[in-house]
């Protein structure tokens, strides 16, 4: 499943992959501007105000989660919830995401 969320800046993907067990979960996004991208399932801000809170998982090492089935689709229902907020997106991820995107974390 992928459901897709667009800003003036940025289009955010939110994968889940449930064919396979693990599940494989992983949010991805992509400059409007630039046609740069990054997977951000590390980010600290996913990880605190979405995985944790969630699936209670406080380390992401990769950009990408393998997790139960369960597990997966909550957290792609509640990823797409937030990510449908648009006052915490223009306050809280996008600065997030500029700080990363200017350290050159995007390719």
């Amino acid at each position: 499943m992928v459901n897709k969320i667009k800003t003036d800046k940025y289009t955010f993907s939110i994968c889940l992959d449930e064919v396979i067990e693990p599940c494989i979960f992983e949010i991805k996004a992509s400059c409007n501007i630039t046609s740069k991208k990054s997977g951000i399932t590390n980010l600290n801000i996913i990880i605190s105000e979405l995985i944790e809170p969630t699936i209670n998982i406080a380390e992401v090492p990769d950009s990408f989660l393998q997790i139960d089935k369960s597990k997966g689709i909550a957290l792609y229902n509640n990823a797409i919830d937030l990510f449908n907020d648009r006052y915490w997106l223009k306050h809280h991820l996008i600065p997030a995401i500029e700080d990363d995107r200017v350290a050159g974390e995007w390719s």
